[in-house]
């Protein structure tokens, strides 16, 4: 039992799949996402889910590409709820916060 405890626990060690180089070649993007959230406050989770997808086809050959990367900003781990119902229920103008604090 304290084995498979041990196992789930891993499960959510944030990834270091992305290093920081990584990260800081997609700072553009997150401003942009960042940018868009502030200015979008009323949006719904199906739009910002939307928004986000099409960032990620504007910069990397596959769109998903861009949500475990959002994920580990905001998160700190590659995978998560729903990112288009988080955001709604934290608030974009607050995850606009959290990803604006991190990229400095």
């Amino acid at each position: 039992m304290i084995g498979r405890q041990f196992e789930d626990a891993q499960e959510f060690q944030p990834s270091r799949h992305y290093g920081i180089n990584g990260f800081l070649r997609c700072q553009p993007q997150f401003g942009c996402g960042s940018a868009w959230l502030a200015q979008n406050g009323e949006a719904g989770a199906e739009d910002i889910e939307k928004a986000i997808y099409e960032l990620g086809r504007q910069h990397y050959d596959k769109p998903g590409k861009i949500f475990p990367l959002l994920y580990r900003v905001i998160l700190g781990q590659e995978r998560g709820p729903r990112l288009g119902a988080f955001i709604r229920l934290t608030t974009p103008a607050r995850v606009a916060e959290i990803v604006d604090a991190r990229l400095d």
